[in-house]
């Protein structure tokens, strides 16, 4: 059901892709900030290849982006069920750490962005 590579990318795309993934990995800046609310999670890993202009990492493999934290997510850990989307529990959005990342719901996503806009103020 929708699109295989959402799943589970290297079934649909296979070795190179993963390989593709992890090379870009050596990209990465594992000793990134720390959350000052969520210190507990440790640093973050900022995506130093192309982002978007929300500051999503983004990585592209025979044709398919996708962002960089959700192909880091279901390389790591696993696939993402369709329903379901990966969020940052640092609110970092170039952040490709799989200890930062759980899969909410997209209801669960925009409530988290609305209490962090909230708390700003």
């Amino acid at each position: 059901k929708g699109n295989p590579a959402r799943h589970f990318p290297c079934k649909t795309y296979g070795f190179r892709a993963n390989r593709a993934f992890r090379a870009k990995l050596v990209k990465v800046n594992k000793n990134g900030p720390i959350p000052q609310y969520r210190p507990d999670l440790g640093p973050c890993w900022i995506w130093l290849g192309r982002k978007s202009k929300q500051g999503y990492g983004w990585f592209n493999c025979r044709g398919h982006a996708s962002t960089a934290h959700r192909w880091a997510y279901i390389l790591f850990i696993g696939p993402v069920p369709d329903e379901m989307e990966v969020d940052h529990l640092c609110r970092n959005t170039s952040c490709v750490n799989v200890g930062h990342l759980e899969i909410v719901t997209s209801r669960e996503n925009m409530l988290l962005c609305c209490v962090e806009l909230v708390s700003l103020r």
